[in-house]
């Protein structure tokens, strides 16, 4: 018998998977605000009943963040990055500033994955000073730091 969360989250994940299939649908048929509108009610849906229904993943989340993002930048590309012109015949025009406008929503969306997954390699400052050795140092007097002789 499956387990009530996984039911859940396989729910909740088909619901996604619809709303990306209707945001592909209205980003080809019929306009990009219309698509974007759709893909952002559906992430809202799905954190709403993830948040209610308490099976709330904050790495799955951030996965899909980032893919949603992925998709939008790529929409943001061929919407406004390039541009079929009719001389001469499939001749392609780009455009720097929809290029531009998708590469910064590229890179805003791969920064989620970014600090989830490499985020937890800081350098913690007590971790060096538990490791430090001072017993070979002594403390210098007023005569010593007046001789310039001295190590740093």
């Amino acid at each position: 018998m499956l387990n009530r969360q996984n039911t859940i989250k396989n729910i909740l994940w088909i619901i996604v998977s619809f709303g990306g299939l209707i945001y592909i649908y209205l980003a080809l048929l019929s306009g990009f605000s219309s698509a974007l509108f759709s893909l952002i009610l559906t992430l809202f849906i799905f954190v709403i009943f993830s948040l209610l229904l308490d099976v709330f993943d904050i790495k799955e989340f951030t996965l899909l963040l980032s893919v949603c993002g992925l998709i939008i930048s790529t929409t943001t590309f061929f919407y406004y990055g390039i541009e079929e012109v009719a001389y001469p015949y499939g001749a392609i025009v780009f455009h720097f500033d929809g290029i531009l406008k998708s590469l910064i929503m590229l890179f805003i969306s791969s920064l989620p994955i970014l600090f989830l997954y490499k985020g937890k390699n800081n350098i913690n400052n007590n971790d060096f000073a538990a490791n430090y050795d001072d017993s070979e140092w002594e403390i210098a007097t007023a005569d010593d730091l007046g001789s310039g002789q001295y190590d740093l």
